[in-house]
């Protein structure tokens, strides 16, 4: 979740997070990714190109649905750096983005 945090509005590599936790792979971190959109606690943002549909196979963002999501690991250790405040406002201006894109099909947004 910090890393997350910490990695907010930037592309997710999930090979440099499983190294640097210790994890042998990607996949376990994809898993807990995953968990956390299924969860309605985090949504994806896939890159496209204007004009474009977005691609799926990029690296994507991980923005979390409510700013005090992103702030729980320093909230439970300090140790953790507090999020940057201009960085959760991007999280929650996509959000409003994407919900409004998603007013005339709300399963838009599950299907992201």
């Amino acid at each position: 979740m910090s890393r997350l945090a910490t990695n907010l509005c930037n592309p997710i590599n999930a090979s440099a997070i499983a190294q640097n936790v210790g994890l042998r792979d990607n996949e376990r971190v994809n898993d807990r990714i995953h968990d956390l959109v299924t969860g309605f606690l985090a949504w994806r943002c896939y890159k496209a190109q204007e004009g474009e549909v977005p691609n799926t196979a990029a690296q994507r963002k991980v923005y979390f649905v409510d700013p005090l999501i992103a702030q729980l690991p320093h909230r439970r250790n300090v140790a953790f750096p507090v999020p940057d405040q201009t960085r959760l406002s991007e999280q929650q201006l996509g959000l409003a983005l994407n919900r409004a894109v998603s007013l005339d099909r709300p399963s838009a947004f599950v299907d992201s």
